[in-house]
Formats: structure tokens, sequence, C-alpha cells
């Protein structure tokens, strides 16, 4: 993703409600409960048998996507998610997302 891109997808999710600028860039609380809803379920999903396909934090962004109320018109895009991923993976220690890396 070129620069535009991803700073009009970030300046899409601010306005959304999903990230804010505070100083750096972060989820809102909002979003973060989202988030905690989703990995909860995910988890559940896991321990019956049912785990998701694709990576971990993929999955947990995309369902609590699917569950934020975004704005009428609002359109998700590829890019979106991609950012919130990144943003969330960044986030984590280096044990956590050499995890998620398959690394450790």
């Amino acid at each position: 993703m070129d620069v535009p891109t991803i700073q009009a997808a970030e300046d899409e999710l601010v306005a959304w409600g999903i990230l804010e600028r505070t100083p750096a860039l972060a989820p809102t609380r909002r979003f973060r409960g989202a988030l905690l809803r989703a990995a909860a379920t995910l988890q559940a999903e896991e321990r019956a048998g049912a785990r998701r396909p694709g990576h971990p934090m993929e999955v947990t962004v995309g369902v609590a996507l699917d569950e934020f109320p975004l704005p009428q018109g609002a359109l998700l895009r590829r890019e979106h998610r991609l950012l919130l991923v990144g943003l969330q993976i960044a986030g984590m220690p280096d044990e956590i997302r050499a995890l998620l890396d398959g690394r450790a």
C-alpha cells in the first residue's frame, strides 16, 4: 500500500470511531471492547473444536469489525483491515509477535 492509501484508510477509521490519535494511533475504547469480545468468542470456538482458519489476528479483527456499528455509507476495504491488523500486531510484545508469526 502506498502512503496516500494508508492515510485515507486511517482517516476513515478515525472518522468512524474505530481509531483515535492520542498521541499515537490506537483503537478507541469501543473498538478495543469489540476486539476483546471477538477474542473471547474465538477462544470459545477453538475450545469447542471449531477453530476458524486464517491468521489469529486477522480473524480477531474481522470478527470485531463485523460487530462494530459503522456509520451509514461506510465501506470497509482491505486497506482498513490490514491497517488494523498491523496496528494490533505492532503493539504486542516481541514474544507474542513471535508466537503469531510461528517463530516461537
